[in-house]
């Protein structure tokens, strides 16, 4: 796993394992395996020695042995299939995208045991990969294993579904599924297009449920679908799920999933229009005609990034460009901290297209510091696919001086002084929604 952030690791992350080591695990693969919870051991005398340590792991052959996450990744997945995966062997950022591209196991955005969970670092390069061992009943918690390259040799954690890691700098791409060959992917039927992305929602005679097709050609994806088993679809995304659904009359949004990251809303339904909207008010239109579903009135405010169009197989296609440009504007009013202090970014103003976003939202802001050793550090401020990066004086304390430190202040967070008193810390900080106020969520803007 890559490091060095200046984030705080969630605390479900050291939650104990409740889970027995033997468990059996509720999966679509052939035969049940058994979780893992316990380091496999590095003995040529132990049955799990060859798909860990031995050369037939193509990572123990070119010096990326465990501790290493895609090692113990690609090991663990040979371990429960019993066969040698058709999972990348490059690093962890590319590993959703190699598999996207090669259709050697389907993929998607839910969680399944023995699923890979992939992450990356915005750059399809550098990330991480686990192993999720185990789901909960109820879908909301995970039981991963892992191995952490310059780190642990093996972990085994419990973690919510829906972590994303966006506080630690990770982008989390999607899951593999190696125990599902079946990926089928025929022509185009719907076209869901953003600034950064392009993706399909193919649909042809051959093929029911239909699943996506993607445009390789641009790599910064933020959404997927993916086919549920009652013919809809789902569409999601770090920040938002919906379903889609299929009738004669043709595909529309069904529902709206009210969860927490919840983006997208049906506001109106009138004379077959759909109106559909996110929280920036944005909106375009859903109508049909002759059976077919498309856009038939595009209205966007600055922050509205997305774009629905209708594709046939004999109809050309043709989609609206939208110049869609972030800046920042880095005029920190701080430049000198103390080691170990909270990064405050008063005066770094976000604009789209330039005009300023008053409603930043923070969790789709990535601060990557290090204030722990004095001297000029360099601080990465990410918004969306945008960055900005500047530099500071890191300085010890004067002895005698008072300072609250970010490890201090995870223990008393009443002594916090640079946020008001009236904030509703819960509500207004816990932006991960994980019952721990971190330093990324303590943020104030001008």
């Amino acid at each position: 796993m890559d490091t060095h952030l200046r984030s705080v690791l969630s605390s479900f992350l050291s939650a104990a394992i409740v889970f027995s080591a033997a468990a059996p695990a509720v999966s679509a693969y052939e035969t049940q395996f058994d979780i893992r919870t316990e380091a496999p051991e590095n003995n040529e005398e132990a049955p799990e020695y060859r798909y860990y340590y031995s050369t037939e792991n193509p990572y123990n052959t070119f010096g990326c042995e465990m501790p290493n996450c895609t090692a113990y990744a690609w090991g663990r997945i040979f371990e429960i299939k019993g066969e040698a995966p058709e999972l990348s062997r490059n690093m962890a950022g590319r590993w959703y995208g190699e598999n996207r591209d090669s259709r050697a196991y389907s993929y998607g955005c839910e969680a399944r045991p023995g699923s890979v969970k992939c992450f990356d670092r915005y750059d399809n390069v550098t990330g991480h990969v686990s192993v999720v061992e185990s789901v909960s009943e109820d879908g909301n918690t995970l039981l991963i294993s892992e191995s952490q390259y310059g780190g642990a040799l093996f972990k085994s954690y419990e973690e919510m579904s829906d972590a994303t890691w966006e506080s630690r700098g990770y982008r989390l791409l999607g899951y593999i599924y190696p125990d599902d060959t079946e990926g089928k992917f025929y022509g185009d039927a719907f076209r869901i297009k953003s600034g950064f992305s392009e993706d399909y929602l193919t649909r042809t005679d051959e093929a029911d449920p239909a699943v996506n097709e993607r445009n390789v050609r641009e790599v910064r994806q933020n959404f997927r679908f993916e086919p549920l088993e009652d013919g809809n679809y789902r569409i999601c995304s770090v920040y938002s799920d919906l379903v889609l659904t299929k009738t004669e009359e043709g595909v529309f949004f069904l529902e709206n999933d009210f969860s927490e990251n919840t983006e997208w809303s049906i506001l109106t339904e009138i004379n077959d229009l759909y109106t559909i909207c996110d929280p920036a008010d944005t909106n375009q239109v859903l109508t049909f005609s002759e059976g077919k579903a498309f856009v038939s009135e595009y209205e966007a405010l600055d922050d509205q990034f997305w774009n629905l169009e209708r594709i046939t197989g004999d109809t050309d296609l043709t989609t609206v460009e939208r110049n869609i440009v972030f800046s920042l504007d880095c005029t920190a009013s701080r430049t000198e901290y103390y080691t170990d202090e909270f990064l405050d970014l008063s005066g770094i103003k976000f604009f789209l297209n330039n005009r300023e976003i008053a409603n930043v939202d923070t969790s789709k802001l990535t601060a990557l510091y290090d204030f722990t050793t004095p001297g000029t550090q360099t601080v990465t401020v990410v918004y969306g696919y945008s960055s900005i990066s500047f530099d500071v004086t890191v300085t010890e304390p004067e002895e005698g001086e008072e300072v609250i430190r970010n490890s201090e202040f995870r223990n008393n967070l009443t002594n916090f002084i640079l946020l008001s008193s009236e904030v509703d810390f819960k509500d207004d900080f816990d932006v991960n929604s994980d019952g721990v106020i971190n330093s990324l969520d303590l943020i104030l803007f001008t």
